[in-house]
């Protein structure tokens, strides 16, 4: 109830106790009318008024996902360009491309997806430690500047699409910004040691 008042508050002080006022106004001039016509009265138009505001509101929200429906493929599409390009790149500067991104068997983008995250969940620590004990200095430093560079993308794409996004997606993408963010903070002090 309390999250109901507060996202209508503006409506109830500007259009429900002025319209209250004016029913009291005008009851008081079409006396004598008796107080159970007056309560049967507003009870209708109270259940009316509540009726057409759900069934109004109900009506727009379902016009909205219509209308949104395309765009959220979109920003998906977006925010997996984002995730696909960040392990590309760190892939890259680590040299385990090989590891990562074997032979596509279906060209479904949903697989395609899911195996590369599996093969980077499953990757072999060992083949990680091996590809970190060979980062040169200038490798870093791109590892570094790649890594900000997608976390930029990231702004981009929240400043453009972030009202319209699903919880799920606002959730994933500010997820994925505080794990580049953490995951910068031992490389740079690394690097000014």
């Amino acid at each position: 109830m309390r999250a109901v008042w507060d996202r209508n508050r503006s409506l109830v002080i500007g259009l429900v106790i002025p319209l209250l006022i004016l029913s009291v106004f005008f009851l008081y001039l079409s006396r004598p009318v008796s107080y159970q016509d007056v309560v049967l009265n507003l009870a209708t138009d109270f259940i009316t008024i509540i009726i057409t505001v759900f069934y109004v509101d109900w009506v727009l929200r379902q016009h909205d996902e219509v209308a949104w429906s395309q765009a959220e493929h979109y920003i998906a599409s977006e925010v997996s360009v984002i995730g696909n390009s960040f392990i590309r790149d760190v892939a890259d500067h680590l040299r385990i491309e090989d590891e990562i991104f074997q032979t596509i068997d279906s060209m479904d983008i949903q697989e395609i997806q899911s195996n590369i995250l599996n093969r980077v969940r499953d990757i072999d620590r060992f083949v990680l430690e091996d590809a970190i004990a060979v980062m040169t200095k200038e490798r870093w430093r791109d590892l570094i500047s790649m890594v900000d560079a997608r976390r930029a993308d990231s702004t981009t794409v929240l400043s453009q699409f972030a009202p319209k996004m699903s919880p799920r997606q606002l959730e994933s993408i500010l997820e994925f910004r505080k794990s580049v963010r953490l995951s910068l903070v031992p490389i740079q002090f690394s690097q000014t040691s």
